[in-house]
Order: structure tokens, then C-alpha cells, then sequence
């Protein structure tokens, strides 16, 4: 009895680049579970699956098809770091701030949040890293001075050791009337 488990991983390799691997691991027949049977050991086999150059270039696609779904999300999307401060947003976020590019690392959430509602968000986000999911209604001031209604929702993701909030808004300001 051999069982084989397969997965190809991104690995960087020693140049810094990023080398796609493939580990597989054959796990033989357990000796008290299959007396008689011969029994195996544990084999592990790393093998390349594509060139530095190749891995890189995987990785360059796979971001781009990411941010196309992130922009074909409707409202806004967005990833906080554990300080509510935007990580990555799709381009209807960013125009609801009215910040260019980068200027975004530097804003939190509640920046765009009416002042009357601020609390509430704030225990939103805490909510999510405490628990792994909140949501709520608020006022989003808008960078015109109009003032919106959004279903916001957030759901913590652990990595690297980090957490981080993936979230939507949802303008809900009809229902609200």
C-alpha cells in the first residue's frame, strides 16, 4: 500500500528570485497497521517544475489575474493591516478616498468614516481580529461631501505570523431611506 501527496510550491531560491517546486511525499505501509504487508518508509522526492525567470513570470500573472478580481468586485474591497491601515484596495476604494496609489498605505479606514459613526467601525475592526468576522452598517463621507450608507465586512487573515482584515462595502444608502 503506497499513498502519494503532490504540491507544487513557490520557493525562493538562492538568488533571491523565486523558484516553483514540485514536493512530493510516498508514504509506504505502517509496520503495525500492516503486519505481513512489508511496510515502507516515508520517501520524499523536490523536484524544479519551471526556470527562475518562469516562476517569476508565473507569479507576475497570477497578481495580475488577482487585482482583475479584485476590481470586477462590486463596491469597495479592501485588506487592513491589524492597525485598520489599507494594505491593498480595489480602484473603487481608492476613488471613495480620493487618495492616488500609495497615499492609501497611510490612511485608516475610519478616515472615511462620518464621525458619528467612527466608534462603531473602530469596534467593527476589533471585532473581526477578535473573532475572525464582523460586520456593520455605517456613514461613509464620500470625497464630494455626500454621505452614503455601506454594509461593511471584514474577515481576519493570518499571515506570516501578521493579521489582516479582507473586506466589502456595500452601498446600501436606498435600503436605508
Amino acid at each position: 500500500l503506497r499513498t502519494a501527496y503532490a504540491a507544487t510550491l513557490s520557493a525562493p531560491s538562492a538568488d533571491g528570485t523565486r523558484l516553483a517546486i514540485k514536493c512530493t511525499e510516498w508514504i509506504g505501509c505502517n509496520r503495525s497497521r500492516c503486519a505481513g504487508r512489508g511496510g515502507g518508509p516515508v520517501k520524499r522526492e523536490i523536484e524544479p517544475q519551471m526556470s527562475p525567470a518562469a516562476a517569476d513570470t508565473t507569479v507576475l500573472e497570477e497578481n495580475a489575474f488577482l487585482q482583475a478580481v479584485i476590481e470586477a468586485i462590486p463596491g469597495t474591497f479592501y485588506v487592513l493591516d491589524d492597525q485598520g491601515h489599507f494594505v491593498r484596495r480595489n480602484r473603487a476604494a481608492q476613488e471613495l478616498l480620493d487618495a492616488p496609489g500609495e497615499s492609501m498605505s497611510r490612511l485608516s479606514m475610519l478616515d472615511a468614516i462620518s464621525a458619528d459613526d467612527r466608534p462603531l467601525v473602530a469596534g467593527m475592526v476589533q471585532e473581526a481580529l477578535a473573532k475572525g468576522y464582523a460586520e456593520t452598517e455605517a456613514r461613509v463621507v464620500q470625497k464630494d461631501g455626500q454621505v452614503r450608507w455601506r454594509f461593511l465586512a471584514a474577515r481576519r487573515v493570518d499571515i506570516g505570523g501578521k493579521s489582516y482584515l479582507v473586506g466589502t462595502g456595500l452601498d446600501v444608502t436606498e435600503r436605508r431611506k
